[in-house]
């Protein structure tokens, strides 16, 4: 409110409210006297549920894969925690994530509802996320933070604990590298785009399926740029999946030397793309005045509108109407701004 009465005095303006008066003497302690309570609320807010939490009631937030909060309290529900059990045992049985995933599909399992729509069933996230809450499945407990301290609700466990320890040990193990694990250096690793619109990424192959689908060791290594999107529906039929890195690293240094070779050409590039988003930044500078223009405009006539009401020339229905269009319409113009500059 400072700020804004320096800003009136430094200008010379008058404020004209249709329903109410502007005294500038009055309104920083108004604004200091509302601050005030806005802080006293937030306090009160923040001390009840503190108190909640410490007494083990479940509060706000998303309740985690198997449970849900019914008033005080986190119950199971049975129908998830069937299927938190199976993850882990197919996990403990060394079933792949993506197998998982369509093993869960198959099934039809259930997962936790919304407000928005899932773009896809059983993302491999959604697994991951049950996986890593393992220890609040085994020992039962719900963790929350409330301005930096940390609560810990008691409920009911999912997993028993021999479940759990064989779980942390087969997760640590699938972590652990062996050391002739040798690091491959990639020329295109994290450069490339596929038409998934996803970075591609590098690794190195060390394993093939034979023609009985077994797993066996390759007995040459090969080096694979792979598209990361984990779920075959939302790929394109452009996608190729994966590439030889071999092949994709020789094209690209190919076009490298034919580059460094014609100078002239990356220069001449150079200077297109220049001339391009310099046209660019000229249509967005006039497209900006053209509606900070129509902004003032606006303006003026919503200022109309509020002198007229103040003179009793239109009833209050249309004053209100009237207002709110022009509200509306300043929103627009200031989101196509917003849109207009985003987009350079």
């Amino acid at each position: 409110m400072l700020m804004v009465l320096e800003t009136i005095q430094e200008y010379q303006i008058t404020i004209m409210l249709a329903r109410e008066t502007f005294d500038p003497k009055i309104a920083p302690l108004r604004a200091w006297v509302a601050q005030m309570e806005l802080e006293g609320m937030k306090e009160r807010l923040d001390m009840g549920v503190k108190a909640r939490l410490k007494a083990g009631k479940a509060n706000t937030g998303q309740d985690r894969y198997g449970y849900r909060r019914v008033d005080d309290r986190i119950e199971i529900v049975e129908e998830e925690a069937i299927w938190v059990r199976k993850i882990f045992e197919w996990y403990v049985q060394g079933v792949p994530i993506l197998e998982i995933r369509d093993r869960l599909i198959a099934a039809n399992a259930p997962q936790k509802g919304g407000s928005i729509p899932r773009r896809i069933q059983w993302a491999k996230s959604s697994i991951q996320a049950i996986l890593k809450s393992a220890k609040e499945y085994a020992y039962g407990i719900k963790t929350q933070s409330r301005k930096g301290e940390i609560f810990q609700i008691p409920v009911e466990p999912i997993i028993d604990v021999s479940t759990y320890k064989m779980f942390t040990k087969i997760r640590q193990r699938n972590k652990t590298y062996p050391a002739k694990n040798l690091k491959h250096d990639y020329l295109l690793g994290g450069r490339l785009k596929c038409a998934c619109n996803l970075t591609w990424r590098a690794k190195t192959n060390r394993k093939r399926h034979n023609r009985k689908g077994e797993l066996v060791d390759r007995k040459t290594i090969i080096g694979i740029y792979y598209c990361p999107q984990p779920h075959k529906e939302l790929r394109p039929p452009e996608c190729a999946k994966s590439v030889s890195s071999r092949k994709a690293d020789e094209q690209a240094w190919k076009k490298i030397c034919d580059a460094i070779n014609k100078p002239e050409y990356l220069m001449a590039r150079a200077r297109a793309l220049m001339e391009q988003l310099r046209e660019r930044a000229d249509n967005l500078h006039e497209d900006e005045k053209r509606i900070k223009r129509e902004l003032e405009a606006i303006a003026t006539e919503r200022q109309w509108i509020i002198t007229q009401a103040r003179k009793g020339a239109i009833t209050s229905t249309d004053y209100g109407r009237s207002i709110e269009y022009y509200d509306d319409a300043g929103s627009e113009f200031e989101d196509g701004i917003g849109i207009s500059w985003a987009s350079h």
